[in-house]
Order: C-alpha cells, then structure tokens, then sequence
C-alpha cells in the first residue's frame, strides 16, 4: 500500500526502523540527543501514546508569515514564508528547484499541524509543549525516487517549534534523504514569526492546570483529561511534584508572553481544603502571607515562588462535591454492584493531615455520597479517608474506621461496595486494599482518571470563571 507524501513529489510509504539506520549512520542519534537543548520548556514523550494529544491548529487558525533561511548543496537563500489559514505554502524565491524544495518541505511539516500528514508517516520521537499536547520532533520516511531508476531512498525530518501567540508553529526543519548516491541534507530555518489575523478569542483566554503530579502514566492521564482544552484555549499545566515537578510562576510568565488578556487557574485537586491549595493561593498572589506561615514555605517539598500576575486571573475551585464527579463515582460503582438494595457504597478519599481540613473534605464527599445514592438506589452510600501522610495515631484511626464501615455494611446479608475518590492511579489505592486485607468487600481500584466527566469538569470549571464579572485577583 503505497501513500502519496508532499515532498519532492516523491511516493513513500512504512520501512524498518534497522534498515533506516542503516542507510543514514550517525545521522539521527545524534539529533535526537540535542533536543532538550533547542527547546527547554518541551520534554520526551512517545507519539504513539496519545494521538488525542496532537497539536493542531484547528478552527479559526488565522496562518503566519515568517523569514525563511534555507541551506542546501552549499548555497544560502533567503525568502519569506507565508502559510495560510487553510495551511497553503507559498515561498517568495525566485528560483523554482529552491522555491519548490523549500514549499514541498514546509507543506509536508504543515500538514502534520493541520491533520493532513499520511497515516504512513512515522514519528520516531515527539516533544511535550507546555500544555501537555505532543509536537513531532524526529519524522522517517522510506521514498522512491520517481526517475525510471525507481532507486529507494530514506527520509528524516527532524523539526523544531516556537510557540506564538497560543499556537505552535514551526521554527526549524533538518531535513535528509539517502539513496544510492549518497545523503542529501538540507536545513530549513523560520524567524519573526507573526501571525496573519488575530487568534480566536478563546486563544486569548490562558488556562492553568495545576495538579498534583506523580510518575510519567500519572501524568499522561492529566494531559489526556485537559487535550480538548489546550486545543480551544491557550494552555499550560503545572505539576507540584513527582517527575514533571515545576514552577506555577513560569507557566504564569509563558501564559502571558502568549499574549492572553486573563488567566482562568484550575486546581486539579479533590477538595478545596489541603496544604496544597493553601500553597497555590499563596503562589498566585491570591492572600498575602501563607495560612500555615513562613514555616509552611521553608518546608514545602515543592516551588514555593510567587508569581507575577500582570492580567486578571480568575481561580477556580477544586472537584469537591462536582456534577460530574459525582456522575463518575455512580458509574464506578454500578460496575461494581449485582444488588443495589442490599450494597453500602463506601466512598474512600485520601485525605488532609490536619483534622480541620479533612472534616470539609467530609462534608463535600458526603454531598457526593448522598448523590449516588440518590441516583443509584443504594442502601446506604458513606465517605471516609484514609488520610496516610498523616501521623500513625492518625492513619490507624482511620484505617479502624474504615474496616469497621466495611464489616457493618456486610453484616446481615449487606454487601460493601469500596469505590475509590482518586484522581490517577498510584499507590493510594493500592494501599486502600491493604488496609482492607481480609474482608469481604467488591473493589476494583478504578479512580476518576481516565474519563470524560473530568474534561467536562474542567470546561465547566473555565466557562463558569469566565462568566464572572470580577477576576479573583
């Protein structure tokens, strides 16, 4: 099955990742190894884990015009570039072998922001813009040449970006073909870039999506849960800890030099109530001194710089008692049940460490309690928290607590039916089934990630601050 590529005119279709390094030694390695250097803000990630991630420009793209510099065979030129909004090439060079290789390389990298690239072309790495969409970084490609010859020859791509006003737009490509003859290399390169209208006006909104953070899958599912947000909004996520630690003030400094006129901040968090919360309105300017004290900023494990917020930002609250969480935590629970009548559902949480703290975190899992009860037709629906950061007294407490909740709604013919309140997955509930080492109870171990309520959670959680008359700060 062959499949038509836009460069050189050229016919290409899949080839073995062996015989690609073969015909092009020393070539690739080392590019793949100087990305972090071009593009900081940008981390590995494979493209095949997510095609839903893909950076398009999508409706209402309004193109760009940039300077191009190209060196081929020796020669440099120099031309401008326009891309349209449909994402047509057109290079102001006069001669036609330059113009043409320069549009045909370009229309081919453009066609991979607008969604038109071939399903035949393969990407060997991907980059993670700071919204947590994907950017190819290196592209292979087998290719025969269209002379009687038909000799086959080998393609690389490899590309950088720059980030524009809320889109990702190309900065650099390196482009090879091998054949019998040898390697040919040619090296494109696009600065000043403008756009050619203004962008969408909900490119002009920035959305932050801070979370907890934990190891590269927990991660993945935060980025997938925010990908139709990114697309519609200028966007960027800030992790507290884990892998993908870093600072909420520089994705406030990138939003900004994006050009957004307001912030709308989203804590990707279960309760409004924590040490966490506490330390993101201390970051974003929102109270003037940290409720915990200077103590609480000295012996945070994370950031603690404060941003400068130089546009209205709007902050949002956490999941707490949501809609559609509630919606997710019925669903999790009817896969779970054979007899609602007799089924106590026990909603477990992880909780705060401090007891103020964790009785709000109460209140707001028992509103969502009494919700799928309501909906679901069970017997009885409880919340608890296993609140394991906290001191041991603490943690045994509630691990007595919750074991004797499982062993009351199992007595007379009950059934316990254990559903966890967690954002991803990681060791929190793992450990709720330790804590419940036997006894009797239905579990799964399935959290809120991955789900499309919570993509819903986080559009309602924008169009509800954008509705507001006055910015939190």
């Amino acid at each position: 099955m062959k499949a038509k590529l836009n460069v050189l005119g050229l016919t290409h279709w899949r080839m073995p990742l062996s015989l690609y390094l073969a015909l092009i030694p020393g070539l690739l390695l080392p590019t793949i190894q100087t990305a972090w250097a071009l593009e900081s803000r940008l981390a590995h990630e494979p493209w095949a884990a997510s095609q839903s991630r893909r950076v398009l420009w999508g409706e209402g793209f309004p193109g760009f015009e940039a300077a191009l510099e190209m060196k081929q065979d020796g020669r440099n030129y120099a031309a401008n570039v326009t891309v349209s909004s449909s994402g047509k090439v057109e290079v102001s060079l006069a001669d036609d072998q330059a113009r043409n290789l320069a549009e045909n390389t370009l229309s081919s990298v453009v066609d991979m922001y607008t969604g038109k690239d071939q399903p035949s072309t393969t990407v060997l790495e991907s980059l993670l813009a700071i919204d947590g969409r994907l950017l190819p970084r290196t592209v292979v490609a087998s290719l025969t040449s269209p002379s009687s010859s038909g000799s086959t020859q080998a393609a690389t791509f490899t590309l950088d970006h720059v980030r524009v006003r809320g889109y990702e737009l190309p900065r650099s490509v390196q482009a090879a073909v091998a054949g019998t003859e040898g390697t040919r290399i040619w090296t494109i390169t696009l600065s000043n870039h403008r756009l050619l209208g203004n962008p969408p006006a909900a490119k002009k909104v920035g959305v932050l999506v801070m979370a907890h953070g934990g190891d590269e899958e927990w991660n993945r599912l935060v980025y997938d849960a925010m990908a139709p947000i990114a697309q519609r909004y200028t966007a960027a996520v800030s992790f507290e800890m884990g892998v993908a630690a870093g600072k909420v003030s520089e994705k406030v400094a990138e939003l900004e030099r994006q050009g957004v006129e307001r912030i709308v901040a989203i804590p990707f968090f279960i309760s409004d109530h924590s040490n966490h919360m506490d330390d993101l309105r201390y970051k974003l300017g929102l109270v003037a001194e940290h409720p915990a004290g200077e103590h609480a900023i000295h012996m945070a494990h994370h950031d603690m710089t404060r941003a400068q917020v130089n546009v209205p930002l709007h902050f949002a609250s956490a999941m707490n008692d949501h809609p559609q969480v509630a919606d997710i935590l019925l669903r999790r629970a009817k896969a779970l049940s054979s007899d609602p009548s007799r089924e106590t559902v026990i909603i477990v949480g992880h909780g705060p460490n401090e007891d103020h703290y964790n009785e709000m975190w109460l209140a707001a899992m028992q509103r969502l309690a009494d919700a799928v009860k309501t909906s679901g037709g069970f017997k009885a629906v409880v919340a608890a928290t296993v609140r394991d950061d906290a001191p041991a007294e603490v943690q045994e407490a509630a691990k007595r607590h919750l074991r004797d909740l499982i062993k009351k709604a199992s007595a007379d013919g009950g059934k316990a039916v254990v559903v966890p309140l967690l954002i991803s997955s990681g060791f929190v509930e793992q450990r709720i089934r330790q804590r419940l080492e036997g006894l009797d109870f239905a579990y799964s171990g399935e959290v809120l990630l991955p789900d499309p309520a919570v993509t819903r959670w986080l559009q309602m959680s924008v169009d509800s601050q954008l509705s507001h008359q006055h910015a939190s700060r």
